[in-house]
């Protein structure tokens, strides 16, 4: 009851304060009264002149836990929850793998990373190119679907009902690994292992780990790692590998 009433004296617009995190109704109304902070943005302005000091119950600690939240609620923008994504994305998966002449199927991108947000759904699947056409048309044409953006061969772009954005991507079985490698992120790492490569004198990219014109890894993820002299490393750590900065 006491929130509710606390919440209901805070200025009308005042409560999306409260959407980040270490802001409860308390503090917004204390930042409201003090620094006449009404907004995000007010609030982010602010932090940049270092005012927020000067606030009684406003200590270092708390300033670093509002940034925090603050960058979190920027990253979660138009994303949704791992675990609502996460049975929607496993379904799509679930019927690609069905098709006849599909050999695999794999959810990749944030998804695959067990990020705790998630901004779309990846899918890398592996089939012969002749059966391209006929995967795309099948992704696209799902009842999940509410817009196509675009699709082609190998490739297909569409709006989910959920509101998410979904990619598809078909490769021949050679380049499965490092499709789903690349497809899967992040961006940070995918560009630590291309000047490792580079470094052993190959070329990385979403086709396959090349040596001049040969492919020498590519059909498997751990295949590629092997190669550049690396232990596999799971989706999920990626986020932290710097080893060829």
């Amino acid at each position: 009851k006491s929130f509710n009433k606390l919440k209901k004296s805070i200025p009308k617009g005042l409560t999306e304060l409260m959407d980040v995190e270490g802001i409860g109704a308390k503090k917004a109304g204390k930042l409201y009264k003090k620094l006449k902070i009404k907004s995000v943005k007010d609030l982010e302005k602010a932090i940049k002149k270092n005012k927020l000091k000067n606030i009684e119950g406003f200590g270092k600690k708390s300033e670093e836990n509002i940034i925090r939240g603050l960058e979190f609620l920027k990253q979660s923008k138009g994303r949704q929850s791992l675990a609502i994504v996460l049975p929607q994305a496993e379904k799509i998966e679930s019927r690609l793998k069905r098709i006849r002449g599909v050999k695999k199927a794999t959810i990749a991108g944030s998804l695959r990373r067990h990020k705790k947000t998630i901004g779309d759904i990846d899918i890398v699947v592996s089939a012969k190119p002749s059966l391209g056409k006929k995967i795309i048309e099948f992704f696209v044409s799902m009842p999940e679907v509410d817009e196509v953006f675009a699709k082609g061969t190998t490739k297909a772009s569409v709006k989910l009902k959920s509101g998410l954005d979904a990619d598809l991507r078909v490769v021949p079985e050679e380049s499965y690994g490092a499709a789903l490698h690349y497809f899967t992120g992040p961006k940070d790492h995918n560009i630590d292992l291309r000047q490792l490569a580079l470094k052993k004198g190959c070329k990385l990219n979403e086709y396959g780990l090349f040596k001049g014109n040969k492919q020498i890894a590519g059909e498997t993820e751990k295949s590629i790692y092997k190669a550049l002299g690396l232990s596999y490393i799971k989706p999920e750590n990626r986020e932290v590998y710097r080893g060829a900065s």
